[in-house]
């Protein structure tokens, strides 16, 4: 029974674990990307705007999430094509 529950445990830790290994430490670059706005990896109330090959990252209003196919802070459960850890690019 003990190892039933340890292993459920570990189980429904290790998807945290990759998770936030693959988003920590990661920083957004902008080099070869074209001029836009990008999903933030890992944090969705974040987004990044590439201008020249330059990183401009920016923070959404408290509660609010970035909306990809908005291209604004919105609110949560708007558009969660965000979630992930890649920079994905919204135009």
């Amino acid at each position: 029974m003990f190892s039933i529950i340890l292993i459920t445990i570990v189980s429904m830790m290790i998807p945290n674990i990759v998770i936030s290994f693959e988003c920590n430490g990661e920083t957004p670059s902008c080099t070869g990307q074209l001029d836009g706005f990008y999903c933030y990896p890992c944090d969705i109330t974040k987004y990044i705007r590439c201008l020249d090959g330059t990183v401009n990252d920016f923070d959404c209003p408290n509660g609010l999430e970035f909306s990809c196919r908005m291209r604004e802070c919105n609110f949560p459960g708007i558009d969660s094509t965000c979630r992930g850890n890649r920079m994905t690019f919204c135009g």
